[in-house]
């Protein structure tokens, strides 16, 4: 993941929590808004601003708001990313990634596609891309850019650049055509990035779900982060409407796995830390050297609301 230096605002270290060997989180996270779905918020820094991005709420298709701090002033109606998104997407427009690439801001994330034969909804992945952070976004590429060869569904994009300038597209495998009922074993899998709109090579799987423990057989919302001892995999497990809760696994040098995840019979974070409810659909922005705002969802009442936590790179 790229650093950049923004500037450091005054951040309190209260009771840190290890996240890997080289990760900590500060407690306390802030709560954005209290009073809108903002669920899978996806961060962006751009353009001197922070920038998220969630899941289609009410009629915004992949709705976006902006802020010049990180824990303050995300106020406003949020505006829609997508107005305009390619016929191939029928709906469900969920888990956005915006990424600023060879003069381009890339949108991807999950939708809808027709499933042949099946009165089910088949997730894949779409790419859209503007000139300027807030959009509007326009498909581009091929619709879908990456559909699941067994038609089970993919949702949850995730795009991470290694230090050596590969890129390289995560996605949570969906249940497929019987729902949470199943057989589909879940899985956090992902490619390399040919270009901001192919994928090439072999694809890997960095974990599966279980179905006996928090995950009730779902592992979504993939995040990697690249620190000084390998690539740690932030994910999340269990029912979006609850227990929901996110999770963490080391992968290594690889970023497409196999990771090990770090608690097999607990979430590292759930319900309870630190007042959230339901804590999950984490994404990573820089904020200084070393120093990531790492946004995320969590219940207040009804609503899947925004915060932002902080995360440091410890030499």
């Amino acid at each position: 993941m790229v650093k950049r230096r923004l500037g450091l605002a005054a951040v309190a270290v209260i009771s840190a929590l290890l996240l890997s060997s080289c990760w900590t989180t500060y407690a306390t996270p802030y709560v954005l808004r209290s009073d809108v779905n903002f669920a899978d918020p996806g961060g962006l820094v751009a353009e001197g601003r922070y920038w998220m991005f969630a899941t289609n709420w009410a009629f915004w298709r992949i709705p976006v708001l902006s802020s010049s701090s990180p824990t303050s002033g995300w106020t406003g109606t949020p505006t829609e990313a997508l107005p305009s998104p390619p016929a191939k997407a029928l709906g469900h427009f969920w888990g956005p990634e915006v990424q600023y690439m060879d003069g381009w801001y890339y949108m991807y994330y999950g939708a809808t596609v027709a499933w042949d034969g099946s009165p089910y909804g088949e997730h894949a992945i779409f790419v859209a891309r503007s000139s300027r952070a807030a959009g509007p976004y326009t498909p581009v590429g091929p619709q879908p850019l990456y559909r699941d060869p067994w038609r089970r569904g993919v949702i949850d994009p995730d795009v991470v650049q290694a230090a050596d300038g590969s890129r390289y597209l995560l996605w949570s495998v969906d249940w497929g055509p019987g729902g949470r009922g199943s057989s589909v074993t879940r899985a956090i899998q992902g490619c390399r990035l040919n270009n901001p709109t192919s994928v090439s090579g072999t694809c890997g799987t960095l974990i599966t779900a279980n179905r006996s423990n928090w995950e009730r057989g779902t592992v979504e919302a993939p995040a990697l982060l690249q620190g000084p001892d390998g690539y740690s995999l932030v994910y999340s497990g269990g029912n979006f409407e609850g227990p929901y809760a996110t999770g963490v696994a080391s992968c290594g040098s690889n970023p497409l796995g196999p990771c090990t995840k770090w608690n097999t019979a607990n979430p590292y974070i759930g319900t309870g830390w630190n007042g959230t409810v339901n804590p999950g659909g984490a994404d990573f922005v820089p904020y200084y050297w070393g120093v990531y705002a790492a946004f995320f969802h969590a219940n207040r009442g009804s609503v899947r609301a925004p915060h932002v936590q902080f995360v440091v790179w410890r030499d």
